[in-house]
């Protein structure tokens, strides 16, 4: 695994399997589905993996740690001695470390903002949108809406941000719900991040979108492609994350095996300390491919990039998308079986426009996200870039 030390890794440490909240579509209900894990990662635990992440790559030059659950700030002690130990351990090996996490919003305050604030930290927020959508998905274990109290809280860390902490939102997009309404109410905020995802949860839910949100969604991509356009022409910069991954694989001209750097540059570690390929697949033994006590499986770790790539996917072999959607989030698959193709295609084909668009506007605009060498050969005049001639990297 030697062609992963100089990486940037990503460390997602599951820091608590409850939560507080009873969300409709909780993936994994309310922390029921981890089985009979340790509910909360023990200081001991969370020093352990920060040991193993310097230990297994010490040639990185940066690392970001990531804190869920669960809710994460149930087990607020453990994120502090874990971020405060690894800063000691990256001021002492010059790695660069940022942090980030994601919550339901309840378990914020101010003490706790103005101790994130002393380190690079992006804090995300699980919202749905306005009061009233917001409130029919994400409640208490007694049915109570949340949507004022996580608010109060959201607008709180807002007023906080700085050149190192900032603040996003993750939204769940279900069956039913405004897709346009929630977009223009986030854009009412000054956020650093907006992922707009499906629920990722069964087809026969009543939560799973059909026919009417997919055409619904079409208009909303519209909308999202013209907010992503406009804040890239006038700023450099876009909160979408959607948009921006799509548009920076066309923008690197190359596309991926996999949907995501799962088991090669991101791990997921369970309260207990043993290493997933992410995160969300904590719980299910099938997908363990290490610990932080004992390190990496590497035969683990090769059958889970085999069984994910996405010449595996027997529905993607003659999809046109394949290249750039790379299969789709494998957990995704676990819970669902499939990809949704048809909502999938229709965010690739605006990220594919969008690109276009940029491309013939402002070539240069690609060095905003990140791909600051492909920019650079754009400047010399040294490639063109082929929408329809992706190269493979490997992943």
């Amino acid at each position: 695994m030697n062609d992963l030390r100089n990486e940037s890794i990503h460390l997602m440490l599951n820091l608590s399997t409850v939560c507080n909240l009873a969300c409709r579509y909780c993936i994994v209900d309310a922390g029921r589905a981890y089985g009979a894990q340790e509910q909360l990662m023990s200081q001991d635990t969370g020093h352990t993996t920060i040991d193993w992440l310097f230990d297994t790559f010490p040639s990185s030059s940066r690392y970001l740690i990531g804190f869920l659950g669960g809710e994460p700030f149930l087990n607020f002690s453990t994120m502090q001695s874990v971020m405060k130990y690894a800063i000691e351990r990256g001021n002492k090996s010059g790695i660069s470390i940022e942090f980030t996490a994601i919550t339901n919003g309840t378990r914020i305050n101010e003490e706790r903002i103005s101790f994130l604030r002393q380190y690079p930290f992006h804090l995300v927020f699980s919202m749905d949108g306005p009061l009233t959508i917001h409130d029919s998905l994400r409640i208490t274990a007694r049915g109570k809406g949340t949507h004022h109290m996580v608010v109060k809280a959201f607008e709180k860390a807002l007023g906080c941000q700085s050149s190192t902490f900032s603040v996003g939102v993750s939204c769940t997009l279900t069956k039913g719900t405004d897709s346009d309404a929630i977009l223009q109410y986030f854009r009412n905020f000054e956020v650093g991040s907006l992922k707009m995802e499906w629920v990722r949860i069964s087809n026969d839910s009543a939560l799973y979108p059909d026919s009417t949100d997919i055409s619904r969604y079409r208009d909303t991509l519209l909308h999202r492609a013209e907010w992503f356009t406009s804040c890239m022409e006038s700023t450099g910069r876009s909160p979408d994350y959607t948009f921006r991954n799509i548009v920076a694989r066309y923008a690197t001209n190359n596309t991926h095996n996999h949907h995501c750097a799962a088991a090669q540059s991101i791990f997921g570690i369970s309260t207990i300390g043993d290493i997933y390929p992410c995160s969300y697949f904590s719980g299910d033994d099938n997908y363990i491919i290490g610990s932080v006590r004992t390190g990496l499986s590497e035969d683990r770790v090769k059958a889970y990039l085999m069984q994910t790539s996405v010449m595996e996917y027997e529905d993607c072999r003659t999809c046109a998308v394949r290249n750039i959607c790379s299969g789709g989030c494998p957990v995704a698959r676990r819970y669902t079986g499939k990809i949704d193709c048809a909502l999938t295609q229709l965010e690739v084909e605006a990220g594919q426009k969008t690109f276009e668009k940029l491309i013939k506007n402002d070539p240069f605009c690609i060095m905003a996200i990140g791909n600051r060498a492909a920019a650079e050969e754009l400047r010399n005049g040294l490639v063109q870039l082929q929408l329809g001639g992706c190269q493979d990297d490997g992943r």
